[in-house]
């Protein structure tokens, strides 16, 4: 969302691979801070918990960051498949739990500026499809404003934008009852149940 590689890869190979991908992020970040707002950084890293990438590099590069950024942000990081990885609401439970005083987050002041939004891939924008929905369907569940950061840093793709998380969202299957991931680690069926019902897991 903030940044990406220096090269051609899709991810990182390295904790100083990497680079804004915007101009304006910086400054972004930083009015935002003026104006008395808090940021956080929510992250899927499972590649920590399968150990392709180590927790030390990750810190490392969240500090490399923070230098260049000059703004106070907290990272929340799910490197494991259970109920704080997102679309999950877990890490949103727990920041508003651990990471905030008495006044909880405004979910209706708050956006959430996220990649992963489903979108297909546009050839003529040299643009590859998003990895997955986590994002999107993240935001759903909580009830936050979603923007994409093409429609949150570069104004003047809003509306392209708009309409391309529009037609993800309306292709969400929305789920009748609480939804119950099963899933298969080493020789043991781990059963997440979620924090809430109606919760919206990848299409």
């Amino acid at each position: 969302t903030l940044i990406a590689p220096k090269g051609v890869n899709r991810f990182a190979r390295g904790p100083k691979d990497w680079r804004f991908k915007y101009d304006n992020v910086c400054s972004k970040l930083r009015s935002l801070h003026k104006s008395r707002f808090r940021i956080f950084i929510i992250t899927n890293q499972l590649g920590i918990g399968k150990g392709f990438i180590s927790r030390a590099d990750f810190e490392a590069k969240m500090e490399i960051i923070a230098e260049h950024l000059h703004v106070p942000f907290t990272v929340l990081a799910s490197i494991a498949e259970d109920e704080y990885r997102k679309p999950f609401t877990g890490l949103w439970d727990y920041l508003q739990a651990h990471c905030v005083d008495e006044h909880k987050l405004c979910v209706k002041t708050s956006i959430y500026v996220g990649d992963a939004a489903g979108r297909p891939s546009d050839i003529e924008r040299s643009r590859m499809a998003d990895h997955s929905n986590c994002d999107l369907l993240f935001a759903e569940n909580i009830g936050l404003k979603f923007k994409t950061p093409e429609m949150y840093f570069n104004g003047d793709d809003v509306d392209y934008e708009d309409t391309l998380v529009r037609k993800s969202r309306e292709g969400i299957v929305k789920p009748v009852d609480e939804f119950v991931q099963t899933y298969f680690k080493g020789y043991t069926e781990i059963v997440l149940a979620t924090h809430r019902s109606n919760v919206l897991n990848n299409i």
